[in-house]
């Protein structure tokens, strides 16, 4: 098949989709429009109100809310000066050790130049990212009318809300913007109308994925001439699987301005509805491939495990937070550690033998961080390549040191626990090389209490940044009234005749 780059994926969404999905709301035939545009939606093509605060009786008289509060699927308008983006947010995080929380989005959401692979935070790349995001927190109905109150995260003093940024393509596009404490009461874990994430499991799969976003219906090329409901701003679409790039594809719709949206593994209920399950990762692309009888629409993004990898080498170590958090604001885990427990601190080995290091690390009773690994090297504290020798396991460790071709005398043994090249804690231990075994501790003794651990924590100190109300008021769109909860499917999914080539040449950013 051949790849064609996506344009108006609503309209393809629900063009395909109704046929697969037997009685899901919101999907019928509309014109389908292949322009291709990237799916971040600029907010001059929107018909934008002025941006006043709602007062109690204008917020009272607005549809039900579904997306409400900081969390899965929340309004953002992202952008420097003139320039201003629609995109949604995917996951809260936490960082255990500070009780900081970050809302996760797509990285190319966050950053100037979406065409700039590197990594960039606002505190020390202030002119490579934005300086400043609104979040929708009530009457997020229609963001792409600016239908609704925001609160503003801008940078101030030590406070920058983009605390890590990269738009490096499929597979690495991810982006935190840190939540100042005084939004805690606004943090919301669960993903609007389908529910979850019910937590993170690299390994999990299921049959359907499923985001909720804002996205407009066709044509970004000319505008959102219309915006989703909420009805249909959650979309189901069939998982497709993960990818080695750490990349995710699932068959279903996207549109300008759904990326960063989270996406939930989803399974049906007893009562045929579907559930979303585990945190799958964050959408940032959309695609279609072109068939026979009509175009496949795809959505890509950034798997979660991907993400953990990312932004642990730029010295996080967030966890996700799940539908029912209670959401702490004290800290629940200790600093990265690790210990080296054999040999002894003072141990005579003796030349030419092999020795086992046996060591441990984690986050007091917690195991080491996602993506994080254990490195030992000898002599070097710097940790070169030439220095390192073969470990195996992670909060269990073990290093093989092969003593044949090593100089007799005092050696020190250094361990860390590091994430991307970045390290999160160290430990270090002396032994010497004997020409043979003498009397003295053995390489198997019992260390001291406390001896050879040191730990290095990880980034992500409380922000000090205020949170400031406004609103954003718009007229026309629907004003008619929906219900709330999660749409249902009672019909049966034709997948004997979707057999997909997921090799696709061209794949565009989906903000």
């Amino acid at each position: 098949m051949r790849a064609r780059r996506i344009g108006c994926m609503a309209a393809l969404g629900l063009l395909v989709l109704s046929t697969l999905v037997s009685g899901h709301p919101g999907l019928g035939s509309v014109d389908a429009n292949p322009a291709a545009a990237p799916l971040r939606l600029p907010l001059e093509r929107i018909q934008a109100a002025p941006q006043t605060l709602l007062t109690p009786e204008q917020a009272a008289a607005l549809p039900p809310t579904i997306q409400a509060g900081i969390g899965p699927g929340s309004a953002l308008q992202v952008g420097v000066g003139g320039t201003q983006f629609i995109c949604t947010a995917s996951f809260l995080l936490r960082d255990p050790v500070t009780a900081t929380y970050y809302l996760a989005t797509a990285g190319h959401c966050l950053v100037r130049n979406e065409e700039d692979p590197a990594v960039y935070n606002g505190h020390d790349n202030p002119d490579k990212v934005d300086n400043r995001v609104d979040v929708c927190v009530a009457g997020c109905l229609d963001n792409a009318l600016g239908l609704g109150t925001y609160v503003t995260f801008a940078a101030s003093g030590d406070y920058h809300p983009v605390a890590f940024a990269q738009s490096g393509g499929v597979g690495e596009d991810f982006g935190l913007v840190q939540l100042p404490a005084s939004a805690h009461d606004l943090l919301r874990p669960a993903m609007p109308q389908w529910g979850g994430p019910t937590g993170y499991d690299p390994s999990a799969t299921a049959p359907y994925a499923v985001h909720y976003g804002h996205g407009t219906y066709c044509c970004p090329t000319v505008g959102g001439v219309a915006s989703r409901t909420p009805v249909d701003q959650g979309r189901i679409g069939l998982f497709q699987g993960v990818s080695g790039d750490g990349s995710f594809t699932v068959l279903g719709s996207s549109s300008g301005g759904d990326s960063g949206s989270g996406v939930n593994l989803a399974q049906a209920d007893p009562a045929n509805v579907a559930r979303g399950t585990f945190a799958l990762g964050t959408l940032t692309h959309g695609e279609y491939v072109a068939t026979p009888a009509t175009p496949l629409p795809f959505f890509l993004g950034t798997t979660l495990a991907k993400s953990f990898s990312m932004i642990a080498g730029a010295g996080f170590a967030l966890e996700l937070v799940a539908e029912g958090d209670p959401l702490p604001t004290a800290p629940t885990a200790q600093a990265a550690s690790i210990t080296i427990q054999s040999p002894a601190d003072g141990a005579r080995l003796a030349k030419g033998s092999v020795v086992t290091i046996h060591g441990l690390a984690g986050q007091g009773e917690r195991s080491p961080p996602d993506g994080s690994e254990v490195q030992v090297a000898i002599d070097d504290p710097t940790f070169a390549m030439e220095s390192r020798i073969p470990v195996t396991g992670l909060a269990a460790w073990n290093a093989t040191w092969y003593l044949s071709g090593e100089p007799t005398g005092a050696h020190t043994i250094f361990a860390r626990l590091a994430a991307g090249g970045h390290s999160l804690a160290e430990g270090n231990r002396t032994v010497s090389i004997t020409s043979s075994a003498t009397s003295g501790p053995s390489p198997s003794s019992s260390p001291k209490p406390g001896s050879g651990s040191g730990s290095t924590g990880p980034k992500g100190a409380a922000a000090s940044g205020t949170l400031a109300a406004s609103g954003k008021g718009a007229s026309g769109g629907s004003t008619g009234t929906a219900s709330k909860g999660t749409p249902g499917f009672d019909g049966v999914l034709a997948t004997t005749s979707v057999v997909i080539a997921l090799a696709v040449a061209a794949r565009r950013r989906a903000r």
